[in-house]
């Protein structure tokens, strides 16, 4: 069992993700990686981690969809979402639907 905090980081683009996960292991943490919201949630289902990093604009199984089901199994799950969107409705609206950030 590790004692470094695990982040599972989501998105579906994979530069994102190359480049991202040894930014966060770098400073300290453990990362897994998920390229959907379908991979993500057997992630988490298989080992839980401390943090998720979730992009909301993905195919398969979209970051809202994805957050909607972490809430229904697992409500103490931190998450984060990352988004292009920058309108302040859309996070207004992401806070409401349980993000922590």
């Amino acid at each position: 069992m590790s004692e470094r905090p695990q982040i599972l980081l989501v998105d579906d683009d994979a530069t994102i993700r190359e480049h991202l996960a040894p930014v966060l292991i770098r400073s300290g943490l453990e990362v897994r990686v998920a390229a959907d919201g379908q991979e993500a949630l057997r992630e988490i289902g298989a080992a839980r981690p401390d943090l998720v990093v979730l992009d909301v604009m993905m195919p398969v199984l979209d970051g809202r969809e994805t957050l909607r089901r972490i809430r229904e199994e697992h409500d103490w799950l931190p998450v984060i979402l990352l988004t292009q969107v920058g309108e302040s409705y859309e996070r207004a609206a992401a806070l409401d639907e349980g993000a922590d950030d």
